[in-house]
């Protein structure tokens, strides 16, 4: 059985002068967790789509994937949703469609204040393909932006 993810989401990074920045933002309907940005997967979307989608609209941030991180299921009541996850990078900024709280912090800081166990692995995840792609801290920006 092939997987079909329901939903699709994100760990976006961004390179700063004081290494690089993870986004976190609240959940929406309960503000007190704080949570990867993932959504729903729209008729005839992409989950890549979906994902880039999503993370422009609950944080207003502009990605671009550079990986896949595999997959995660959770329970919310009786649903069950098969979410996929992808790294992406932090390109630019647009106006968020939604209200929620967002921060960019520190690897450590971010697991730290993501509240599920979901999350906090996709985030283990990326931390380690941020790696082998081409370590972490600092400025990893060379040729034309691309990370190295």
């Amino acid at each position: 059985m092939v997987f079909q993810p329901t939903h699709a989401g994100a760990v976006v990074f961004r390179d700063t002068d004081h290494g690089l920045l993870f986004l976190v933002i609240a959940a929406k309907g309960a503000p007190h967790h704080w949570v990867l940005p993932k959504g729903h997967i729209e008729t005839g979307e992409a989950p890549e789509q979906a994902a880039v989608r999503e993370v422009a609209e609950e944080a207003g941030s502009v990605a671009e994937i550079i990986a896949s991180l595999g997959s995660e299921s959770f329970r919310v009541g009786d649903t069950v949703n098969d979410v996929a996850y992808f790294l992406a990078r932090h390109t630019g900024e647009r106006t968020p469609a939604e209200t929620r709280e967002k921060a960019w912090l520190p690897k450590d800081a971010a697991i730290e204040r993501l509240t599920f166990n979901e999350s906090k692995a996709v985030m283990g995840r990326a931390v380690n393909a941020l790696g082998r792609i081409g370590g972490l801290g600092g400025n990893h920006r060379e040729n034309n932006g691309a990370l190295c």
